[in-house]
């Protein structure tokens, strides 16, 4: 028995056949196409956005060269001004000068323990002790020093006139190094009309830079003197 099939279904089949043939195309070639082309043309947006960026730095290249310089350069100069370290006769031959430029002496001097501040790239202590240790441990010594900023504190007790104290932060902005005050707790004498009670500065150095440690000159000290600060003479003062 043969199986006939009418013009009309002949026609209802080929446009079946033409449409799923159309969803198929469609589906499987044109989108796929049109998805691709899309993305290339966002990513040429993309490139063409940043070669843009790219052609605008290029154009401000020296003001960029210029300002990296001065920046630089002020960094330079900021880290110079930080000694290398900061020992005991530091925080005396201080108290000594502070003695001879203010009406002001220090009975005591007190010099604490070095302690970690920042470093100049915003690491942890713990991340600069592994990196020492691992710098330490490897037969390839390469220059991986980071600065990193310490603070020593100056303890003295003092007797110094309200005129003094008031001059007190000035003279130590003066002076150089870096040091600032870090508290005063003093109270009126009425025997001397002074102030006495205890003063701590700040002094800061900085490690990992070119500056290495120079030591103060601490002039002549008289044997058997019981003021130890008020005998100290600047060497070259007798040259």
């Amino acid at each position: 028995m043969k199986l006939k099939i009418s013009m009309h279904d002949k026609i209802i089949l080929l446009m079946f056949f033409g449409i799923a043939f159309f969803a198929a195309g469609y589906v499987f070639g044109y989108r796929p196409q049109m998805e691709k082309a899309e993305t290339f043309q966002a990513e040429s947006v993309s490139v063409r956005e940043h070669l843009d960026r790219l052609l605008k730095m290029a154009e401000k290249k020296e003001y960029y060269v210029k300002e990296t310089s001065s920046m630089q350069k002020k960094i330079e100069d900021y880290v110079a001004q930080f000694p290398a370290d900061i020992k005991e006769e530091d925080g005396i031959l201080l108290a000594s000068a502070m003695e001879n430029s203010l009406d002001m002496k220090a009975s005591s001097v007190g010099l604490g323990t070095k302690e970690f501040v920042a470093t100049m790239d915003g690491r942890s202590q713990s991340d600069i002790e592994e990196q020492q240790e691992a710098a330490d441990a490897s037969e390839n010594q390469e220059d991986t020093a980071t600065p990193v900023l310490y603070r020593t504190q100056d303890d003295l007790q003092i007797s110094i006139t309200y005129a003094s104290l008031k001059e007190l932060a000035e003279y130590l902005a003066s002076q150089n190094g870096r040091m600032t005050i870090d508290s005063v707790n003093a109270s009126f004498d009425p025997t001397t009309g002074n102030l006495t009670g205890t003063l701590t500065v700040d002094l800061f150095s900085m490690t990992g830079t070119s500056n290495s440690y120079t030591k103060p000159d601490a002039g002549s000290v008289a044997h058997g003197t019981g003021n130890l600060f008020g005998t100290i003479e600047n060497a070259e003062a007798g040259k």
